[in-house]
C-alpha cells in the first residue's frame, strides 16, 4: 500500500513537472506568428506582391479592435465603399497603386481585381495615364461627353449614362476596344427606375456592368446583348427582384451573371439563405412565366454567385429552374474558424439535401473532378473554349478552378489563401467580415481573368 501512494505521488510530480516544461516552452512558440497555409512557392510569391502577413493582421486586429463590420442595413453605397475600403486597406497597400481623378465603384474594382492576381494580370504591366497598378491594355476611365482616345485599349471603364448608350459604344468598337466595364453610384437611382435608354439598338460589345443601375441599363439596351457581368456587392434581395423585372427575352443570346451578396449579419444561420431562395425564385418568375404558370429556364448561361449561409440553396434549384452550361457557386458557410469557400460544392455537406456537385452531371453535363467540376466545364460548345463576340473579337475562357477548398479540412485550403491574399489565422480572428472580402476578391479575379482573356 504504503508503495502505491508513493507510486501515485511520484506520477503526481512527475504530471506536474511535465505540464511546467511543457507550458514554459509553448510560450515562445505561441508568440510566434501562426503559419499560413499558403507557403508553397506561388503561394508566397502571391502574398508578398501585395501585402505582408504582417501588415493583414494589423489590419484585421484592428477592425476587431474598434467593432467595424460590415453595414447591415446602412445604403447599398455604404456596402459598396465600405467593402472597397477593406479591400484597400487588405490587398491595396501598394505604391504601385495611384488613384485616378475620377474615381467610381467600376475603377475601385478592377482595380481591386489586378491586384487581386498580380500573377496573370500585371506581368506586362506598365504606366498609363498615371495609374502604373492597371494593364497596359486597359483605358481607366471615359468621362461623359468627353472623346478619349481608345486604340490598343481592349478594356475601357466608363462612368455616367451616355457613356454607355449604344451610339457610344459603337464609337468605342470602331476605335478598337473589346471590353467595356461601365458603374456608376446606385445611391441615387430608384430600385424601381425606368430603363436608361429605350432598346434601340443591340449592344455593339460586350459589357460588364458594376451595380444595379449599371446592369439595368445594360440589359435594356436590347436583345442581342451577348455578355453580361453583374457585381452587386449590396444586399441583393430588392435589387435583383427590380433588376430582372426589366431584362427583355433572348433565347439565343449568351449573359454571364455575375452575382455578389455580403454575408448575412444576425438574422439566424438560415436567414440569409431563405433570402437566396425568394430572391431566385422571384427572378426565375419574374422572367419566364408560361401559359399554364410555370417556372421556365432562365436565360443565363453561367451564373457565378456568392451567398453567405446558402450552401445548399443555389443547388436545390439549379436542376429545377434553370438550363444552365456552366454553373459556378462560392457559399461562405458557417463563418468564424470553420469558414468554407466551395468554387463548385464537391462534396456532400451534412445536410441530406442535393448540392450543387450531385445535380452537376444531371444539369450541366458537367463532370465532378477531384477539385470540382471545373475542370470539366465548358461555358459554350465552341472550339478550344473560344467564345465569338459580335464585335469580331474572340473570348478564351478558362476552365481552370480559380480555388479549391479541400472538404475533409475546416480550414481555408492555401489556393484560396493565395486569391484572397490571407491567412486561415486572419479569417479566423476577422470573421465574419473576412468572409465578405474573401467573397469579394474572388468574384475580383474572376472579372480580372476575363479582362484578360479578352486583351490577349
Amino acid at each position: 500500500m504504503k508503495i502505491r501512494c508513493l507510486y501515485n505521488q511520484i506520477a503526481a510530480m512527475f504530471r506536474v513537472l511535465s505540464t511546467l516544461i511543457l507550458l514554459c516552452c509553448a510560450e515562445p512558440v505561441l508568440a510566434q506568428p501562426v503559419p499560413s497555409p499558403a507557403r508553397g512557392e506561388d503561394a508566397e510569391r502571391l502574398l508578398s506582391a501585395v501585402v505582408s502577413e504582417r501588415r493583414v493582421r494589423e489590419i484585421t486586429e484592428k477592425i476587431a479592435a474598434t467593432g467595424d463590420r460590415a453595414p447591415g442595413s446602412r445604403s447599398a453605397e455604404s456596402a459598396l465603399d465600405w467593402c472597397a475600403n477593406w479591400l484597400k486597406g487588405v490587398g491595396l497597400a501598394s505604391d504601385r497603386v495611384v488613384e485616378p481623378a475620377t474615381d467610381t465603384w467600376a475603377v475601385r474594382a478592377f482595380r481591386c481585381a489586378v491586384k487581386a492576381d498580380p500573377e496573370e494580370v500585371l506581368t506586362s504591366a506598365r504606366p498609363v495615364h498615371g495609374s502604373p497598378g492597371l494593364p497596359s491594355c486597359v483605358l481607366p476611365v471615359v468621362v461623359d461627353n468627353r472623346d478619349v482616345a481608345v486604340e490598343g485599349k481592349a478594356v475601357v471603364l466608363v462612368r455616367g449614362r451616355s457613356s454607355v448608350a449604344p451610339s457610344r459604344l459603337s464609337g468605342l468598337a470602331q476605335r478598337g476596344a473589346r471590353l467595356v466595364l461601365c458603374g456608376w453610384d446606385d445611391a441615387a437611382v430608384p430600385a424601381d427606375a425606368a430603363p436608361l435608354w429605350e432598346p434601340t439598338a443591340p449592344l455593339p460589345l460586350p459589357v460588364m456592368a458594376m451595380g444595379a443601375a449599371s446592369t439595368r441599363a445594360v440589359l435594356a439596351a436590347g436583345e442581342d446583348v451577348r455578355l453580361v457581368v453583374e457585381l452587386v456587392v449590396a444586399r441583393a434581395r430588392g435589387v435583383v427582384r427590380s433588376l430582372t423585372a426589366r431584362v427583355p427575352g433572348r433565347e439565343g443570346g449568351h449573359c454571364v451573371v455575375v452575382w455578389a451578396r455580403l454575408p448575412a449579419f444576425g438574422g439566424g444561420p438560415g436567414a440569409s439563405e431563405a433570402a437566396a431562395v425568394a430572391t431566385v425564385l422571384s427572378m426565375a418568375r419574374s422572367l419566364h412565366l408560361s401559359t399554364k404558370g410555370d417556372v421556365r429556364p432562365l436565360p443565363f448561361d453561367v451564373v457565378f454567385a456568392v451567398l453567405g449561409d446558402a450552401e445548399t440553396s443555389l443547388g436545390r434549384l439549379v436542376a429545377g429552374l434553370t438550363d444552365l452550361r456552366g454553373v459556378m457557386e462560392i457559399a461562405s458557410v458557417g463563418g468564424g474558424a470553420h469558414s468554407r469557400v466551395y468554387a463548385g460544392l464537391n462534396s456532400t455537406p451534412s445536410t441530406s439535401q442535393p448540392t450543387l456537385a450531385t445535380v452537376a452531371s444531371a444539369a450541366l453535363g458537367s463532370h465532378a473532378g477531384e477539385r470540382g467540376f471545373w475542370k470539366g466545364w465548358r461555358p459554350w460548345p465552341q472550339p478550344a473554349g473560344v467564345l465569338p463576340l459580335p464585335n469580331g473579337a474572340r473570348v478564351r475562357l478558362s476552365t481552370t478552378p480559380l480555388f479549391h477548398v479541400d472538404p475533409k479540412r475546416s480550414s481555408l485550403d492555401a489556393d484560396v489563401c493565395a486569391v484572397a491574399h490571407t491567412s486561415a489565422d486572419d479569417v479566423e480572428r476577422a470573421a465574419p467580415a473576412a468572409d465578405a472580402v474573401l467573397c469579394a476578391r474572388a468574384g475580383l479575379v474572376m472579372l480580372a481573368r476575363l479582362g484578360g482573356e479578352l486583351a490577349r
